[in-house]
């Protein structure tokens, strides 16, 4: 294409293409006061002036270097698009170009989003993971499922994939978890894979599970007869009657303790302590009944465990002793 250059002014501006080439003479270079302007089909394509460039109609005070307006939508570098989210331009968008940012149906297609009050929202598109990484190494990730995995192994190369809405992985005995009060010190800290200890307000557990303070059990009272659970650890029956305390199967709560107490308004009052169709063991026992009773209005009580097979009474405290 050859270009007509003049030394004046003319109508279509300083650099236009001859009539032959451009016959509606409305593609041309306008170089106006200190500035130049690309003008294709009769519209601004690209301002120049200064340090300044703008895209299409923008104008040129504009206090950015590169300025595209709202209505240009989307620009791509690479594999990149960012600008103004197409399916909402009130909203700034970052996304890989393989993924339709424009069609409909695409509004959960954008990586990054930022709306216009400063709230921001990170995306994979549907069915893929959200990666963390520092350097090479994925340090957390989020699946498709909404599992959150924290740690050395937290990525999915790893051969670690999250099993639970917070999964934290360990390869050493390094702090998994810590709470800190801002007045009370550490309440709480989780040991890694090596150790795997708990500890309640101290920093350095050595045993499985450690308390550096008081404990509290749940306490019941009743009146009644009472199905225990596992929400039960000391049960207190405080009625005028017999009355039967029924334990879970010991076959289903391995190492689970209750501690039963009998404070019957009866004298002759019995409290039936009963195994589910397991068997007592104890020391007072004669033979492995199913049942053990506490008699009377003393107060008594009785501390069994599940061994997984019956109920051994740990400590018995019947004035009876038998059962």
């Amino acid at each position: 294409m050859a270009y007509k250059y003049t030394t004046g002014s003319v109508k279509h501006g300083d650099i236009y293409a001859e009539t032959t080439i451009d016959r509606d003479a409305n593609t041309y270079i306008d170089c106006g006061n200190n500035k130049i302007t690309l003008v294709t089909e009769g519209n601004n394509a690209l301002q120049a002036s200064g340090s300044y460039v703008g895209i299409g109609d923008i104008v040129q005070t504009s206090s950015f270097a590169l300025d595209i307006p709202v209505s240009a939508s989307t620009v791509r570098m690479g594999r990149l698009e960012l600008g103004a989210w197409p399916h909402s331009t009130g909203y700034g968008f970052i996304g890989h170009s393989y993924q339709d940012h424009h069609g409909g149906n695409k509004h959960l297609s954008y990586n990054v989003l930022i709306g216009s009050a400063g709230d921001l929202s990170l995306n994979s598109v549907g069915g893929q993971d959200m990666y963390f990484r520092i350097g090479t190494s994925i340090k957390a990730a989020v699946d498709s499922n909404g599992f959150f995995g924290i740690g050395p192994n937290a990525g999915h190369a790893s051969g670690f994939i999250p099993s639970s809405l917070l999964h934290v992985s360990s390869s050493g005995d390094e702090m998994l978890l810590q709470l800190d009060a801002a007045t009370s010190g550490t309440i709480l800290v989780v040991t890694g894979s090596r150790g795997g200890r708990v500890g309640i307000r101290t920093t350095g557990p050595i045993s499985t599970f450690e308390v550096s303070g008081s404990f509290g059990y749940n306490y019941t009272e009743t009146a009644g007869n009472l199905t225990v659970n596992e929400t039960n650890n000391i049960v207190n029956y405080t009625g005028n009657g017999d009355a039967t305390i029924t334990l879970p199967a010991a076959s289903k709560c391995l190492g689970r303790v209750y501690h039963i107490l009998g404070n019957c308004q009866g004298g002759v009052d019995v409290l039936t302590v009963t195994g589910s169709g397991g068997d007592f063991k104890g020391a007072n026992l004669e033979g492995d009944p199913a049942s053990v009773d506490i008699e009377g209005n003393t107060a008594q009580s009785i501390t069994v465990v599940s061994t997984g097979d019956n109920w051994f009474i740990l400590t018995d405290n019947r004035s009876q002793g038998e059962g």
